[in-house]
This record gives C-alpha cells, sequence and structure tokens, in this order.
C-alpha cells in the first residue's frame, strides 16, 4: 500500500538501492490510501507517498490491479525477484507469485498474529482496548495472514498515541525485524511456527458503527481510541443505552473515578461523559 507503514519499512530497510528490484502498488488504491498531490509541477509528494520514495531512489512502480495475471507475468519477467517481502497490499497473491523468488516471499502485518488478521488491525487493536500491538512477519499462502510465523516483536502503544505514532512504532520494528529474516535468509537458518489458530481473530475494514462508544466502555479505552482515530474524520457518538446519543469532536483527556449524577455534564467549554470507571473528557 502507498502509507505510512510501508514507506517507514522502506526508509528504514538496510538495503542498497540498485537490490530493490521494484515497488508494487494496487493500480486503484481505495480512498484510504495517500495519493501523491495532483498537479504540481515541482512533484512535491504526500509525506506518506511510497512514490516519493520511490521516484528518489530510482526504483521502479509496478501498478497490479486485482482482475487479471498478465500484470504478475509482466513483473515476475521484468524484475525476476529472489525475495517478495508485502506490507499491507491489498490483493491475494497467486501461487506462481508468490512460489517463484528462491528466498521465499514474506508478509509483514502490524499484530501479533494469528490475533487481529484482516486490513486494518491497529484500528481494531485500539478499538478492543489494547495496551500493546505487535508485529509479525509470516510466510505468504492462500490465505490473508495465515502463513507460518518467521518472527514476532511485541509494540507498546502510549497514552494518546495517534494512528501515524502508532504506525510509525510499527513501520520501524518492522524494518529491524526484517534485517532479522535476511541475516536467517543468509545463514539457510529461517525457523517457521504454523500459526496457533485458537487465538485467531479477523476484522474486515470499520464501517460508521465501530465509531459509537457504549457508556460501558473504560475510560482509558475511550480516549485512545478517540485519539488514535481520529485520522477517520468520522464523527464519534456515546450511546447511553437506548435513550440518548451524544456527538464527540475529540478527546481532551479522562478522569478515572469520578461519577457524575447524570450522563454528562459541561463545565468550562468542556463536557464531561460519565463512562463505567470514570469520566471522559470531550469538546462535543
Amino acid at each position: 500500500m502507498d502509507g505510512l507503514f510501508s514507506r517507514v519499512f522502506l526508509e528504514n530497510i538496510n538495503l542498497c538501492n540498485n537490490e530493490i528490484k521494484g515497488i508494487v502498488l494496487p493500480e486503484q488504491p481505495n480512498n484510504a490510501i495517500s495519493n501523491k498531490i495532483k498537479n504540481d509541477p515541482l512533484k512535491v509528494y504526500n509525506p506518506n507517498s511510497i512514490e516519493s520514495v520511490a521516484d528518489s531512489l530510482s526504483i521502479p512502480i509496478y501498478k497490479i490491479s486485482n482482475k487479471t495475471t498478465k500484470q504478475y507475468d509482466h513483473l515476475l519477467a521484468t524484475a525476476r525477484p529472489d525475495l517478495i517481502i508485502v506490507a499491507c497490499f491489498p490483493y491475494k497473491i497467486p501461487k506462481d507469485v508468490y512460489d517463484y523468488p528462491s528466498m521465499g516471499s514474506y508478509n509483514i502485518h502490524p499484530s501479533l498474529l494469528p490475533a487481529y488478521r484482516g486490513p486494518t488491525p491497529l484500528f481494531w487493536q485500539f478499538y478492543f482496548g489494547e495496551k500493546n500491538t505487535g508485529v509479525t512477519i509470516h510466510v505468504i499462502d492462500d490465505n490473508f495472514d495465515t502463513g507460518d510465523i518467521i518472527v514476532q516483536l511485541p509494540v507498546a502503544f502510549d497514552e494518546g498515541d495517534t494512528i501515524s505514532e502508532a504506525t510509525t512504532k510499527v513501520g520501524l520494528v518492522s524494518s529491524y525485524l526484517f534485517e532479522t529474516l535476511t541475516r536467517d535468509i543468509i545463514s539457510g537458518n529461517v525457523k517457521k511456527e504454523p500459526q496457533k489458530n485458537m487465538k485467531q481473530s479477523y476484522f474486515s475494514l470499520p464501517g460508521v458503527s465501530e465509531f459509537t462508544i457504549s457508556d460501558d466502555w473504560e475510560v482509558k479505552r475511550a480516549y485512545n481510541f478517540i485519539c488514535a482515530t481520529r485520522d477517520w474524520k468520522e464523527p464519534y457518538t456515546i450511546q447511553f443505552g437506548n435513550k440518548q446519543n451524544l456527538i464527540i469532536e475529540k478527546a481532551v483527556g479522562y478522569e478515572k473515578n469520578l461519577y457524575l449524577e447524570k450522563n454528562y455534564s459541561k463545565k468550562n467549554g468542556e463536557t464531561y461523559i460519565q463512562l463505567i470507571d470514570g469520566c471522559l473528557v470531550c469538546i462535543t
């Protein structure tokens, strides 16, 4: 994907430019993917753009759609890769493609698999109030995020992390783990461990309903979720049972063990919202 996670990884791996045979991007990325700024004669790019990195390093870009395998045939014939590394690619990769490289094909996923498989794992980890995330490098197989694990490393969330801050953390860890992978490949010491499916979970792209916060959430979970996901630019709704809803613009803090006599109250331009273990402090 042409996004921050992929860019942080690419900028921090220890490779010579001429070792990178090409970068493959979706031909028609969805609206969540950052594109380079249009109609700019100076080629000023969105800071999240993989294409800006590739352009500066003279690395070829290949565009792949999800409708034809002929583009993959051209890619393999042209680039002839020894190793394929995938970060957030949205399409299933054909078997004849991931079987092609002599050194293997691997996916880098920002969770501790088999938990949080799917396209937006960081969103869901914030949604469910996880204290930690992690990075997994695994073998690519016929399904999304299910191949044998090569290496994993946990990464802690900090209070109030934005999705960009969390993405940068896991991107940096990804580049470190990639160095581990390449050393193991060179030494012939790549160890694989099947995923333990008893701990698996999969989540698809979030919808509008995922931006509704119930009054039985813990305040820290609600605060961190809102801080992390503001880039989605969806309004947040606090739901008090079946009786009343409140729209939140942003969260500015929380106070544990503070209990109101009603669902919410306003003070000095801020709204204190009663959740299960304290008050979420918001702008509404």
